[in-house]
């Protein structure tokens, strides 16, 4: 979070600051009321995309997905199957099981269960599309107006003529 409001402030920082701040508060409640402990050891599993997403982002920033350009495109493929499986598949079995045992929990727990799962879901419904629009997927509309540039985010920070 620190790195995204030092060198990242953009139009896209206020939801991955909402992605974290909620993740957090998902973890500290399973960790401190010893309930959803389960569910979130799955929630995990979305992490697992996360190294793929991280490879792709220090790629573009270090530029080196121009350099070794077969190597990122098997990196964008392999972020765009992982995303689906881990994040979307995780997110769905969540949805299904909050949606099984709300009632066998209390109201407090079943609506952070709720409330988690949507915000989440529609929070990965949203990167996905910026991560499809800056690889190029969803052609030139989709790049201009839902991709994130990070290089322009980067260099107005430090002022730096883009």
């Amino acid at each position: 979070m620190r790195d995204m409001l030092q060198y990242e402030i953009s139009r896209f920082t206020i939801e991955l600051l909402l992605h974290h701040i909620g993740s957090i508060f998902a973890f500290v409640t399973a960790i401190t009321s010893r309930k959803f402990v389960p569910f979130a050891y799955c929630a995990l599993l979305m992490e697992a995309n996360s190294i793929v997403l991280h490879i792709r982002t220090l790629m573009q920033l270090s530029k080196s997905s121009s350099t070794y350009s077969t190597f990122y495109k098997f990196i964008q493929i392999i972020n765009v199957i992982t995303f689906i499986g881990f994040r979307f598949g995780v997110q769905t079995w969540q949805i299904y099981w909050i949606f099984r045992h709300h009632s066998s929990m209390h109201t407090f727990f079943a609506a952070i269960g709720y409330i988690g799962v949507i915000t989440f879901f529609t929070i990965n419904v949203f990167l996905f599309m910026r991560i499809l629009a800056a690889d190029g997927m969803l052609g030139d509309y989709g790049r201009k107006h839902a991709a994130i540039n990070r290089y322009r985010a980067i260099y107005q920070y430090h002022n730096i003529r883009y």
